[in-house]
């Protein structure tokens, strides 16, 4: 990794642990409402960043958000990899119909438009729900919306190593389909699927961000970077209180360093001929 991928990887950590900090390092309850503060501008005493219509303090929204959002989306990228990582490698093993199967409903997955897939599914469900199931409910969703790509992703590596000699000499000892997939294939696709997932954990905190824009993720009362946008959706709120865009720039940032670190584990890992021919 470059002098750039370590800066942003040690700027991820920071943000991630004052996220996982946020319950006890944030100087206001998030959902308490100060009427006397309402639209208070950045640098009132007491509201760094101001205070919303509600009087809510914006820093301690951000910062109690980002735990939630950050979380969520990361969760959930997690989960798309290692259920698509699996699947793919095992497609590569079973060959045949279920190879077949596997390989044309991530097609089919990577056909939808995943705004749509998640609004679907999201319907499915009552629009009413307490935060913590729609914590896991989103963290679902998504996992089941972006398994696709990786699914592809350890397909097109596997394929490559699946008759290399080491593999076949393993079959010719006996070793089992799954003793092979997890000392042979996904050793191989890990570092594949290790800058897929950096690279697709801002898209699925954007995901998050966006249902909860939209009034079908989190409620208002509870804090997340959705619900921030969303109260700075308003043109008389941008015009008369521009400062409620101010979390933007930190949104933008987190992206930008999961980017930068993506891009840079990407130039590290050179994958092999099989892998570009069968991409």
């Amino acid at each position: 990794m470059n002098a750039q991928g370590r800066l942003a990887l040690l700027a991820l950590a920071a943000i991630y642990g004052i996220a996982l900090l946020a319950p006890w390092i944030v100087p206001h309850d998030p959902a308490a409402q100060y009427r006397d503060s309402a639209w208070s501008p950045p640098g009132t005493p007491g509201f760094p960043l101001g205070a919303d219509g509600l009087g809510r303090d914006q820093l301690s929204r951000l910062l109690a958000g980002a735990r939630v959002s950050l979380l969520s989306g990361t969760l959930a990228a997690a989960v798309a990899v290692a259920v698509g990582g699996t699947l793919g490698s095992l497609a590569v093993l079973a060959r045949g119909g279920f190879s077949a199967v596997i390989l044309r409903a991530a097609d089919l997955s990577m056909a939808v438009p995943w705004t749509y897939a998640l609004l679907a599914l999201r319907a499915a469900l009552p629009l009413q729900l307490p935060p913590e199931r729609v914590f896991w409910a989103v963290m679902a969703m998504l996992g089941l919306v972006g398994w696709a790509r990786a699914a592809r992703l350890a397909y097109g590596v596997a394929a490559g190593v699946r008759d290399r000699d080491y593999v076949l000499a393993s079959r010719g000892f006996g070793a089992r389909s799954g003793y092979i997939l997890r000392h042979h294939l996904l050793p191989e696709a890990l570092p594949a699927l290790g800058v897929h997932f950096v690279l697709a954990a801002p898209q699925y905190v954007l995901a998050e961000t966006t249902l909860t824009f939209l009034g079908l993720g989190f409620p208002d009362s509870y804090p997340s970077w959705g619900s921030l946008l969303a109260a700075a959706a308003r043109l008389d709120t941008l015009l008369g209180h521009g400062w409620m865009l101010l979390p933007a720039p930190v949104f933008a940032g987190v992206f930008l360093c999961y980017h930068t670190v993506g891009v840079s584990l990407a130039q590290r890992w050179q994958p092999g001929p099989a892998f570009q021919a069968i991409r």
